[in-house]
């Protein structure tokens, strides 16, 4: 069962009735559900009962349910009398809405996602002046862990500046902030700045070469279907080594040849046909399989929050250790680095061999290795260097898709009627974000600043076929995207009949809030007629409707991701011959008071406005509204 818990994060819960003397952990049941099902049904948090609820007439009462939910029983931590883990333990017992969080508990067992990451981090960051670190959740995602990384000095952020050479990459990014990430990418520390008296030779243009790095993509989800084991040898066989004299031994190299990286798969049982599930050696003389361990699970747990998911798809992971006394006597001190070099070689050369088999692999740069550096029998010196989790793909998925033009924008922003005139506010630097205008307050609610527009409420009702009491009972984000999809398509010098007369036109809108509904609720109390309703497919089958549209007309919620999600579907559409040509819209306002009270009250707020772009010393949002269609068209790429 989806439940909201107190906020505005959505929990998957599962419900067992659980039968024997001992229960399984959290952490099993959800690992078994990752090997069986799609990882959006991994449940979040699982409940045990000893009945089912029931209604009356025999059928399960979800009601009963959730009010009977109880965290969910695990074994006593070791008593921790620290003062910071008590406040770390009770800041998430808070988040995740449960009477008691242990130092040593798994958060991410107990329910947590990014969104309770994210306020965690912002609390934890203005008591202690430092962030979750990602390192930290990976190897012991505990209140304990985070605890005992608090001793290190606090960093302290500096400001990005990606025009300088001489420019330093902050000490600390929060991973978990989306923002951070971007501004700390868009720095681009990685490129060097050309010196005023250096000449600069250009290469010409570079190919698009869309289906060459599309074959060697390393994001990927993989279908629940079985690798085939001769397409397994064949991703080996670029780590074999050769006897003959005709060439180097193997397709990489190595320092001295000492070849001192090992490949170990653990393979899921059913997951390569034709060969049994456990941890296996790759020995490259013999090009065989040595199975060391009959273990055939592939355990999400080992892996970063984000990582589990995919763990819980893959056929089998690929691991490469370093075997320390194999190089270490000829190089000494060199040896770590040797071997780093050699696993990036390997890594290469398997990466490339997933254009010729239907093996997908996704490098992961961190696991919780230790347990599985035990199986394999390998000292503590011998270093982990890399992992892969591999499934099979679909080949035919890597031909180059079929491009998309976007031909026409329309937008309302905050002191700005359209696309442009926000660019012009932003290249000169013009602060929209301030107190709730009068006109508005009624709506908004309270006194929280922000990016508000001054009208939401004009509207010509005659040009869209609608009467004027029609539209005044019509939500306001459905009029304003009636007016500025016309506008998109101005901008885009089509009509829609132009449109309509070359294919099918989609329809794509992503939307979050739909304050329209609490605005009738209150309206039509006591009246004999519910007049007013509001709902994002009412929003998209409008624009359709009028506009003569008869492709998808789709409204998509996706929380904070919803208008990339609608765009991205709008693509896929236009790719898969579903239309011909596809409106995307998103729209975002403040139309009810409870909004802004809610995102108040779930601590997501900024508690003051920032000093410009990614200020690193607000922590929170900033609310805004707005409104942005675009207009895309299908394209074949030259």
């Amino acid at each position: 069962m989806v439940t909201v818990e107190g906020d505005a994060d959505r929990k998957l819960v599962g419900h067992l009735l659980p039968t024997g003397i001992d229960r399984p952990t959290t952490g099993r049941l959800r690992a078994f559900v990752a090997e069986t099902l799609p990882d959006y049904m991994v449940p979040n948090l699982v409940r045990f009962h000893d009945v089912f609820p029931a209604t009356p007439n025999g059928k399960l009462d979800r009601d009963a349910l959730i009010s009977t939910e109880e965290p969910p029983a695990e074994p006593e931590a070791v008593a921790v009398v620290d003062d910071v883990v008590a406040e770390i333990a009770g800041i998430f017992a808070e988040l995740l809405e449960t009477p008691e969080v242990k130092p040593d508990d798994d958060l991410w067992d107990l329910g947590a996602t990014s969104f309770t990451m994210v306020r965690a981090s912002a609390a934890i960051q203005q008591r202690h002046g430092r962030r979750i670190p990602v390192s930290v959740l990976l190897a012991q995602p505990t209140v304990a862990g985070i605890a005992a990384d608090l001793g290190v000095a606090p960093a302290v952020p500096k400001s990005i500046e990606p025009d300088r050479e001489s420019a330093e990459p902050p000490v600390g990014v929060d991973f978990f902030s989306a923002t951070e990430r971007a501004a700390f990418k868009a720095a681009r520390h990685d490129l060097r700045v050309a010196g005023a008296d250096e000449s600069i030779v250009h290469l010409g243009a570079v190919p698009a070469d869309v289906a060459e790095r599309a074959a060697r993509a390393s994001r990927r989800e993989f279908p629940r279907q079985p690798v085939e084991l001769s397409e397994l040898a064949a991703l080996l066989a670029g780590a074999a080594e050769h006897v003959d004299s005709q060439g180097p031994p193997r397709r990489y190299p190595s320092a001295g040849d000492t070849y001192a990286v090992r490949i170990y798969l653990r393979v899921r049982s059913g997951g390569v046909t034709g060969l049994d599930g456990g941890l296996y050696y790759y020995h490259p003389l013999d090009h065989a399989l040595h199975r060391v361990s009959r273990r055939d699970v592939i355990d999400p747990g080992l892996h970063f929050g984000y990582n589990r998911p995919l763990a819980g798809q893959a056929a089998f992971e690929l691991y490469l250790f370093g075997r320390a006394n194999a190089i270490t006597p000829l190089y000494g001190d060199d040896a770590q680095r040797f071997l780093a070099l050699e696993a990036g070689y390997l890594g290469q050369v398997l990466m490339q061999a997933q254009t010729d088999t239907a093996i997908g692999l996704c490098p992961i740069g961190s696991v919780n290795i230790e347990a599985i550096r035990t199986e394999c029998g390998l000292d503590a010196g011998d270093p982990f260097l890399q992992a892969f989790v591999a499934g099979g793909i679909d080949r035919a998925g890597d031909e180059a898709p079929t491009g998309a033009a976007v031909c026409g924008v329309a937008g309302r922003f905050p002191d700005a009627d359209n696309p442009r005139r926000l660019w012009r506010n932003l290249s000169s630097g013009v602060r929209s974000l301030r107190p709730v205008s009068d006109a508005r307050r009624a709506q908004v609610g309270g006194d929280h600043p922000g990016g508000f527009l001054s009208d939401v409420d004009t509207f010509d009702p005659l040009l869209f076929h609608i009467s004027p009491m029609e539209a005044a009972r019509l939500d306001p984000q459905v009029r304003l995207l009636l007016t500025v999809v016309w506008e998109c398509l101005e901008d885009a010098a089509h009509t829609a009949a132009e449109l309509n007369g070359d294919g099918r036109v989609g329809v794509f809108l992503g939307t979050m809030w739909q304050d329209h509904r609490l605005v009738a609720a209150q309206s039509d109390a006591g009246e004999e007629i519910a007049a007013m309703s509001s709902t994002g497919s009412q929003a998209a089958n409008r624009i359709s409707h009028f506009f003569g549209f008869t492709g998808p007309s789709i409204a998509v919620d996706t929380s904070c991701a919803s208008s990339l999600t609608a765009l991205h579907l709008a693509v896929e559409s236009i790719r898969d011959g579903e239309c011909d040509a596809a409106v995307v819209a998103a729209a975002n306002l403040f139309l009810h008071p409870h909004h802004l009270r809610e995102l108040v009250d779930s601590g997501l707020l900024a508690e003051r406005l920032p000093e410009g772009a990614f200020d690193p010393d607000v922590v929170g949002w900033v609310p805004g509204e707005g409104w942005r269609p675009s207009c895309c068209v299908a394209s074949t790429p030259p």
